[in-house]
């Protein structure tokens, strides 16, 4: 694995054992993930959550759509992380 991609495997790893604590209930193996359409169509979950789910057991469920809808997701609780790149928000 190249060097930018195991940085970004461990970035996201700590990103999501950050939004697990207190918010996945334990024994739970999926993690709810709402992201924007342009992550998810960039390729980078592909290369990352494969990695992620190979070092903790953890199956990630993603959700793609727009920057405000998935950070309501969040602010409502309907997931467990967000990933989103909206500076303003």
């Amino acid at each position: 694995m190249g060097v930018v991609r195991r940085v970004l495997a461990i970035w996201l790893a700590g990103v999501m054992v950050l939004g697990l604590s207190g918010s996945c209930p334990a024994g739970d193996s999926v993690l709810k993930m709402s992201t924007t359409t342009s992550t998810q169509a960039s390729g980078l979950l592909d290369i990352l959550l494969p990695e992620f789910e190979k070092d903790t057991g953890i199956r990630v469920k993603v959700f793609a759509k727009g920057t405000g809808a998935a950070i309501r997701d969040g602010m409502d609780g309907n997931v467990d992380v967000i990933f989103v790149h909206a500076k303003a928000r």
